[in-house]
């Protein structure tokens, strides 16, 4: 994997490639009768090569070098993961404590707590909002577009203007 320069080993990301702005889905670490396991994803549209925006790659390459520091500070103690979210010493931190901060973050930031899995629902959501086409979205999300379009994608009040002005424009077309 190619990382941005100034991230060596001890901040590499395993699945993230920072130069061509990408993110390759094919692991997730979940908790399964209280233990930690690394699996596949459930269906091969699981599996995804995903473009990442130039903000969030800038704050990957900030995260990749902070990681570099902490393991210089740290070594021989650092072992480098290849994980994004990791302690101190480099370890992958525990999925649960993603989800505990995201409650955090959102908590300071003032927004309705929602469960972290809930994000794919809300990005779907915004993505329709924004006219990103039905098979785009499902094939971001890993699901066929009927599966996409009927459980992860919903209208928020935002959206009612867009269906009331186009109800409008076809009632005063006749």
């Amino acid at each position: 994997m190619n990382v941005s320069p100034g991230c060596g080993s001890a901040g590499a990301f395993t699945d993230i490639d920072l130069d061509a702005g990408t993110v390759t889905v094919g692991r997730s670490r979940v908790l399964v009768n209280g233990q930690v396991i690394t699996k596949a994803p459930k269906s091969e549209r699981g599996y995804k090569v995903l473009p990442v925006d130039p903000a969030t790659v800038g704050a990957l390459r900030a995260l990749c070098d902070l990681q570099q520091i902490e393991g210089s500070d740290a070594s021989p103690a650092y072992a480098a993961s290849g994980h994004v979210a990791v302690d101190e010493l480099g370890a992958p931190v525990h999925p649960e404590w993603v989800s505990d901060e995201f409650d955090r973050i959102a908590a300071r930031a003032g927004l309705p707590r929602i469960r972290l899995h809930d994000l794919r629902h809300s990005a779907n959501s915004l993505m329709a909002a924004a006219g990103v086409p039905d098979h785009i979205r499902a094939a971001w999300c890993g699901h066929t577009v009927a599966v996409n379009t009927s459980v992860y994608t919903h209208a928020r009040q935002d959206d009612m203007p867009v269906a009331a002005a186009a109800l409008g424009k076809i009632m005063n077309a006749t």
